[in-house]
């Protein structure tokens, strides 16, 4: 029935549980399996949160038993037990982790796509290192030959503490292909 709990009880994700969505309503359980319908005294969201919190799942990890099968007998799953507040205070906590959640959904989606445009990027210069298509000029180079930024392309620009100025040597020039901004003095060939 939607809104029940549904708790893995057999194999590698024993333990692991969730809420049956409307789409499911209906539908039947397999035997590795095991429902959980709260009563009026519990919220099923309140439920799910507190049986995934790490007090329980250490519980339920102690009542899990075989390893090359792991289980979670029905007996030992009923015994388990939960604490909940008044079900006022049960929805403003179920508010706030729902909240939460949503946060760290989108922190995980932002971090999966840095890292997807980082190694995009490492990809990039690694074959526009191996490639020639860019020379990384050292600062002691720059300053011992007295070259200045005015032979730099306009790709690069010079800036030190938000100012510009080509004419002196010890500021960085800054690379901006492929929206990268790097300090160290880079030039392409």
């Amino acid at each position: 029935k939607n809104g029940d709990l549904i708790v893995v009880v057999r194999g590698s994700n024993t333990g692991k549980s969730s809420i049956v969505p409307d789409k499911f309503d209906g539908a039947n359980l397999n035997s590795q399996l095991a429902f959980l319908r709260p009563n009026s005294l519990i919220a099923n969201k309140f439920l799910f949160y507190s049986f995934n919190s790490p007090i329980v799942q250490a519980n339920v990890r102690k009542k899990i038993s075989g390893s090359a099968q792991p289980q979670l007998p029905n007996n030992q799953l009923l015994g388990i037990q939960i604490s909940y507040p008044p079900l006022i205070d049960q929805q403003t906590v179920v508010a706030q982790l729902d909240i939460l959640q949503n946060q760290t959904i989108q922190l995980e989606l932002i971090y999966q796509q840095k890292l997807a445009a980082l190694d995009e990027l490492k990809k990039s210069l690694l074959h526009q290192a191996f490639s020639g298509s860019f020379e990384i000029l050292y600062e002691q180079q720059l300053a011992t030959t007295g070259s200045n930024y005015q032979e730099f392309p306009d790709s690069c620009r010079c800036e030190a503490a938000g100012l510009s100025n080509p004419e002196i040597p010890d500021y960085c020039c800054y690379l901006r292909k492929n929206g990268l901004d790097r300090p160290g003095r880079l030039t392409y060939d």
